[in-house]
């Protein structure tokens, strides 16, 4: 019962960061949250807290709101594909893609992902961009490695609606609903 109420709480705080961090793209972005959920069974809350952190690291980045709110989708949707596909917990595997996303390559190493400076220099050139990746802010550093991660998983992307009926994804699935169900009895002792 202290872990519900506990839950709900969270979920109060979780809400308030997503309006924060969103502004004027709240209601779009939480439209999208929603047809998630309800399409996967994903609770509301986790959805919203990473894309939220997604999103909040991008604008701190210098992203543009809409910039950060593609980023924030776009690497949410990525865990879960990325979670699906080695069997890792949706926040762990978050946690490993924010990490990869501010320079940090070994947590990206072991799914195969090389966001080094090396990597990022080559995907400049790529894109055109002749500034060396050295004089670049981390702003410009981190669109290019999110450009390498989308470009590197290419594979791993869409392994959650592929595997969405394995027994594994069903279980992971089972686990967010009693996280939402959690979340709506603490809801009732919340004002308590």
């Amino acid at each position: 019962l202290r872990q519900a109420t506990k839950s709900a709480m969270d979920l109060i705080e979780t809400n308030a960061m997503f309006k924060v961090s969103l502004g004027e793209l709240t209601t779009e972005t939480d439209n999208y949250v929603r047809s998630l959920s309800d399409l996967t069974g994903m609770d509301i809350g986790n959805l919203r807290d990473r894309i939220s952190t997604f999103n909040l690291l991008g604008l701190t980045m210098g992203f543009t709101a809409k910039n950060a709110q593609t980023l924030g989708k776009g690497a949410n949707q990525l865990s879960m594909d990325m979670g699906a596909l080695f069997n890792v917990p949706y926040q762990q595997i978050a946690e490993d893609v924010r990490s990869g996303l501010i320079g940090q390559s070994r947590t990206m190493y072991k799914y195969g992902i090389d966001v080094t400076e090396a990597a990022i220099a080559n995907e400049a050139l790529a894109q055109g961009i002749s500034k060396s990746v050295r004089h670049m802010t981390q702003g410009e550093k981190m669109m290019l490695r999110y450009s390498v991660m989308t470009k590197q998983a290419g594979l791993m992307q869409g392994q959650f609606a592929n595997q969405f009926n394995q027994p594994i994804n069903q279980l992971r699935v089972l686990t967010e609903r009693f996280v939402t169900l959690s979340r709506t009895i603490g809801k009732i002792f919340v004002p308590v």
